[in-house]
């Protein structure tokens, strides 16, 4: 793969089933290191960044992120400093989780199970994508954000996510035509293979188009 993001660039990751994608969003959020290959941030090879420094301005959402045993506020910020209680209450409105975490026993101090069984698959959704925004990072990695989500929220998260006022870079892998519209570009993967790279009107002309 020969893949080249711009900083502030959304762009949406599709592709068939087995073709690589959560592989390629686990190299692009540093949590793969076995890969050959060659992975840069803005033209310095992963290698010579400092892994902690370059993990904290990343923000990640993959298939194995899940609740813990904790409070929904301990569970959105997993105790990263600096992050205040308003910019958490801005962000959960935000996405549509605040209505929900009110009518909680204990608002957002409510403890949660461990894999967020005690919660609707939507609202375990919503926390995650709270935790991978919540600390402001420059870039998204994510997988599959609008699962378990009803139109209205996959159009709200979608236009939070892609909305210019955030300065982040998104890469997502999201197999959701709605999402896909409102990214710069849509990247399909074959066989570990891009077999197209494009805007959403061009890949719907094609035959990888298949949301």
């Amino acid at each position: 793969i020969n893949l080249k993001i711009n900083a502030g660039e959304r762009v949406a990751i599709a592709g068939y089933s087995g073709s690589g994608k959560s592989t390629l969003m686990q190299i692009l959020s540093v949590l793969k290191r076995n890969f050959t290959g060659i992975l840069l941030f803005n033209g310095l090879p992963k290698s010579n960044i400092n892994l902690r420094s370059l993990r904290s301005v990343i923000g990640d959402l993959s298939s194995q992120e899940d609740i813990f045993k904790g409070s929904v506020l301990e569970n959105i910020t997993i105790n990263q400093q600096g992050i205040m209680l308003p910019d958490v209450l801005k962000i959960i409105d935000a996405i549509g989780l605040g209505e929900y975490i009110r009518k909680m026993p204990e608002g957002v101090n409510t403890e949660l199970l461990p894999g967020g069984v005690n919660l609707p698959r939507s609202i375990v959704n919503k926390i995650l994508v709270a935790r991978a925004v919540v600390g402001k990072p420059k870039m998204l990695s994510m997988e599959n954000p609008l699962q378990n989500l009803n139109y209205r929220d996959r159009l709200r998260i979608s236009h939070y996510l892609t909305d210019r006022s955030h300065q982040w870079t998104l890469c997502c892998v999201a197999e959701d035509a709605l999402f896909a519209s409102m990214c710069d570009r849509v990247v399909v993967l074959k066989d570990g293979v891009i077999v197209f790279d494009g805007s959403f009107d061009e890949v719907q002309k094609t035959a990888h188009f298949d949301f």
